[in-house]
């Protein structure tokens, strides 16, 4: 543990009713559990240099609340607290492979890896004055360099549009399917949603039945539905499942979900391409959203301030 995660705990255990403090996710990905037990309910994941508020420490466990509201607990020395390590710099990457490695060099073949990293990971870049081409310097969660090859990244401070959400959403098809996962390396359905309108800069809600409330949305009938609109599902009107919807494509209603089934009812558990027409999911269909017109005007207006 370096010496400003010390101080900061310090602090935080002799003045806990003082401030509730940010702590960056130093691993690549984190579980947060609903209680302090490692084979326990995993409520939701966060992934490398994810801000997370502090609540409590309790020995090895820490109280947490991400930026959607999801509070659970984390295990063991998890967070970086460096002073130069910031989400939201200026100057800052995102990663868009499934996985992104961070080398010590920028040599592929004379370093093993440092972190392997999901996608939509967000890294301060290094100003260089004698840039290395083909690589970015990148600065760590615990004030370490690295560097990343640059087509693993693209810039941070940019949102996509609507349109362009659609088609990065089939980089994931074939993620496995996993219970509140929350990054590329393996989603739920609610956090591959959630993922999917991160990118446009909306903080959705962590679960599927939040998300069908959230006040973003309105209702849709089933027979008027747009690409992008949300596609939920369940049994006896509560609602279990979500998916995106992509449009009418070879005659079939086509949405993208990570699910673990098929079309069929078949056990495979990924991101897929799921039918609306099918048996599986028409008969426990139950709802769609669709984003207001001035929420997705803004979007659109964001990209367009980026892109002058």
């Amino acid at each position: 543990m370096n010496r400003s995660t010390i101080l900061c705990c310090l602090f935080l255990f002799l003045c806990p009713q003082l401030v509730y403090a940010s702590g960056f996710v130093n691993r690549p990905l984190l579980n947060i559990y609903s209680q302090q037990s490692r084979d326990g309910r995993v409520e939701s994941q966060a992934v490398y240099g994810e801000s997370l508020q502090v609540i409590h420490f309790d020995h090895a466990w820490t109280l947490v609340k991400t930026r959607s509201g999801t509070q659970g607990w984390v295990y063991g020395q998890v967070f970086g607290w460096h002073k130069h390590y910031a989400s939201g710099a200026s100057s800052s990457l995102m990663t868009v492979q499934r996985n992104n490695l961070i080398y010590r060099q920028p040599n592929i073949s004379q370093n093993t890896p440092m972190y392997d990293l999901p996608f939509g990971v967000i890294l301060p870049r290094v100003q260089r004055s004698h840039p290395v081409g083909g690589w970015q310097e990148v600065r760590l969660v615990d004030g370490r360099l690295g560097w990343i090859q640059e087509g693993d990244t693209r810039s941070g401070q940019r949102t996509l549009t609507l349109r362009q959400v659609l088609e990065v959403s089939h980089k994931f098809l074939g993620v496995p399917y996993l219970w509140a996962g929350s990054s590329s390396f393996g989603f739920d359905c609610s956090g591959f949603v959630k993922q999917l309108f991160w990118l446009m800069g909306l903080n959705l809600p962590r679960h599927s039945s939040a998300q069908a409330s959230w006040n973003g949305f309105e209702k849709v009938s089933r027979y008027h539905l747009k690409p992008g609109d949300l596609l939920f599902f369940g049994e006896r009107g509560i609602i279990s499942h979500v998916g995106m919807y992509l449009g009418y494509i070879n005659h079939n209603h086509e949405f993208i979900d990570a699910t673990v089934v098929d079309n069929s009812g078949h056990s495979d558990p990924t991101v897929q391409l799921s039918n609306l027409d099918s048996y599986t999911w028409s008969h426990i269909f139950l709802e769609a959203r669709r984003l207001k017109p001035a929420l997705l005007a803004k979007v659109s207006r964001s990209r367009a301030r980026q892109d002058a």
